[in-house]
This record gives C-alpha cells, structure tokens and sequence, in this order.
C-alpha cells in the first residue's frame, strides 16, 4: 500500500482509492476480498473502493559514450517519475548507473550524482529519498525503480 484516498459525496456514497505499487494489477477475486476487509475497516458497506497501481516497471536511461548530462527524452521519463514521487511521499528511488568497458572510469557515478541532482534539484526530491545500487553491468545506461519507503 502507498497511499489512500476518501472522497465523500453529498448524495452517494464515499469513493476510496487504494493505490499500490506492483509489477501487475491485482486479480478480481482479491480485489474482491480487498474490497470487503476496506469496507468493513471503514464500517460502511455501501463505499465505492477503486484501485491504483504505480507500475513497478523500471525506467531506463540510455546514454552516449561517456555521457553524463540529462537530455531531453531522459528529463521527460525522469519528470514522469518525479511526479509520482512528488504525489506519493512513501516511495522512494533507486538509481543503479551502470558504463560499458570504452568509457572513463567514473563515468557510472557522475551518471547517479547527475540522476539525483535533477531529481532533488528540479523536483525538490529529498535526497533521503534517493538510494543508489551497485551493479558489474557493461551497459551504457542507468535504470530507476520506484520502491516502498524504508521504515
């Protein structure tokens, strides 16, 4: 669960969101169940409950040969995930950057610490909000996964 949403109307009754993080949509008969135990929760068996998933799908940045800045295509997905961290203040990002063997040695890092900068700097992201993960892939490019807060 990242976060929930009650709206209560006049002369209907009250709509709850439920928003979750997960690779795939919850199935109809957990729903179901779902829907049951939020209702009960909030002892009113008449309140609509809909569902929200935040795909957990990672975001992938490709770069040029020792590339460390943010162009365009790269900023529009970042602004994307920015937004959704902007919304839902319990999820958090983990940048794993990554440069093939052709490239300078600390090209990987610059590419995180530039990641991060526009995140926190731009999106006033906390930086606490920010993990990084190692990683021995040869890849120009860096991938991004939204991922529940640490307790």
């Amino acid at each position: 669960l990242v976060d929930y949403e009650v709206t209560n109307y006049a002369n209907a009754a009250p709509l709850i969101k439920i928003v979750y993080l997960s690779e795939r949509e919850i199935e109809p008969d957990a729903q179901l169940l779902l829907i049951d135990e939020v209702r009960k929760r909030f002892e009113n068996s008449e309140a609509r409950v809909a569902f929200e998933r935040i795909d957990t799908a990672p975001v992938s940045l490709t770069f040029e040969r020792n590339q460390t800045q943010i162009e365009k295509r790269q900023a529009e997905a970042l602004d994307r995930l920015a937004e959704r961290l902007q919304k839902f203040t319990s999820l958090r990002v983990e940048i794993t950057a990554s440069a093939d063997t052709s490239e300078r040695e600390d090209v990987a890092k610059e590419r995180e610490t530039t990641i991060a900068a526009y995140l926190t700097d731009n999106w006033k992201i906390e930086s606490e909000r920010v993990d990084f993960k190692a990683n021995d892939v040869q890849k120009r490019e860096a991938t991004l996964m939204l991922i529940s807060r640490k307790p």
